[in-house]
């Protein structure tokens, strides 16, 4: 790991942050009733999301990169999570609550996607001051 990127991490690796992300973990927990798999895969994909903004810092990025993938990682963590649940969600009483919640995740994160597509092409992948 670079220099620069170990010392953005150390520089941002708070107790706020890491009881913010435990916070973030039980929450999932509560809503999918203790499946550990869907839990650390959104903890997982929100990391990833959140990690973006200390690799634009690092590596110079634009802030058009962010939106682009948030929708991408959003996208690929509702899909893995219906593949996960599957049928299975309709079988559990309000298991249809939990899909209309994933479905309006899905539209959001297409929006997102959208947006980010646009502002990549209107902005391009480096800020100004990197290049």
């Amino acid at each position: 790991m670079p220099d620069p990127l170990r010392g953005a991490l150390r520089e941002r690796t708070t107790v706020g942050s890491v009881l913010g992300w435990a916070t973030i973990a039980a929450i999932f927990w509560l809503m999918f009733d203790g499946a550990l798999v869907q839990v650390a895969l959104l903890v997982a994909l929100l990391f990833s999301i959140d990690s973006i903004d200390v690799l634009g810092d690092v590596y110079g990025f634009s802030s058009a990169i962010k939106p682009l993938v948030v929708g991408i990682v959003g996208l690929s963590g509702i899909g893995a999570i219906l593949f996960l649940e599957s049928v299975a969600m309709f079988d559990e009483p309000g298991g249809i609550w939990q899909f209309l919640f994933l479905a309006a995740l899905t539209v959001a994160g297409c929006w997102i996607l959208y947006d980010g597509v646009r502002r990549l092409r209107r902005e391009g992948v480096w800020a100004d001051a990197a290049g």
